[in-house]
């Protein structure tokens, strides 16, 4: 007897699909996986700034620890 799964597919996952109906060339591809991955190191970016603030860590604190030995 098969096990039947069922999974929901995010919006983000319906929206790709939308994309990818159709054809594009390798390098359109590859322009896209960048895009995407850039739009994911910006927001990454984005929040580490934001808890930094928060924390009030500034570029002195990341030096020390960068030299910290014990790291």
């Amino acid at each position: 007897m098969a096990i039947e799964t069922t999974t929901k597919l995010t919006n983000l996952q319906l929206e790709v699909l939308k994309l990818f109906g159709r054809n594009v060339s390798d390098n359109e591809l590859l322009d896209i996986k960048r895009l995407i991955g850039q739009y994911f190191a910006e927001k990454a970016s984005d929040r580490a700034d934001r808890i930094a603030e928060e924390k009030g860590y500034t570029n002195e604190t990341f030096e020390n620890w960068l030299s910290d030995p014990k790291q």
